[in-house]
């Protein structure tokens, strides 16, 4: 996946952190939306949001290669 995400418009160096539980996180930000990524091992998840509201401003689950470029027009528009 590493090859595709550096492939999209726009692509910019990410904020990386290793969480307490071992997770990788990659971490973009284009004004008020955020969109990371989780490396675990075992699956990539990923994480949107565009708010503080976390019911109705948030977007997660599991990320699939098909999906990574419509997330990241996301992010960018």
């Amino acid at each position: 996946m590493r090859g595709h995400l550096l492939s999209l418009p726009g692509y910019k160096k990410p904020a990386v952190n290793i969480a307490e539980e071992g997770k990788l996180e990659l971490e973009w930000w284009n004004g008020d939306k955020c969109f990371t990524i989780f490396l675990d091992g075992e699956r990539i998840d990923f994480l949107r949001g565009w708010g503080v509201d976390m019911r109705n401003e948030m977007e997660d689950g599991e990320l699939s290669p098909q999906h990574l470029a419509a997330h990241w027009a996301w992010l960018n528009s």
